[in-house]
């Protein structure tokens, strides 16, 4: 996509996802079917259907320990109900969703699962395990 000559790729969902954490808290961030997650989801779908967004991401779902700033420090399940409604969406538009966790043994199962749950979704992982050895 161009704009004013320059090129550039549009995810969509980061800004949905950390202002719902904003405005409700983290449990907000598992709520698949609270009117503020639906009215986030809603927004991404547009984006994406409008073609303005390639993708859904970078959705935090464990940086807690790791992330710099306050407002991406976040610790949910990988496969909550919101990462899976957010990966039938990404598969419905062929888009991926891509996710930031730190590598623990229970988030890799979890990312585990959230992948099994649309074989036909494109799951990406963000620069995930930089505390893992």
């Amino acid at each position: 996509m161009f704009r004013n000559g320059i090129r550039y790729l549009l995810f969509t969902g980061q800004g949905q996802w950390l202002s719902l954490k904003q405005q409700s808290g983290v449990a907000a961030l598992e709520a698949a079917e609270s009117p503020a997650f639906r009215e986030r989801l809603g927004l991404m779908e547009s984006q994406l259907a409008s073609g303005v967004a390639i993708g859904i991401g970078e959705i935090h779902v464990n940086s807690a320990d790791t992330a710099p700033l306050e407002p991406v420090r976040i610790r949910i399940r990988a496969d909550a109900p919101t990462l899976l409604a957010m990966l039938d969406l990404a598969a419905k538009h062929q888009r991926p969703l891509a996710v930031h966790a730190q590598w623990d043994r229970d988030t890799v199962e979890q990312l585990g699962r959230l992948a099994a749950h649309n074989r036909q979704g494109m799951l990406w992982l963000s620069h995930c395990g930089v505390t893992t050895s």
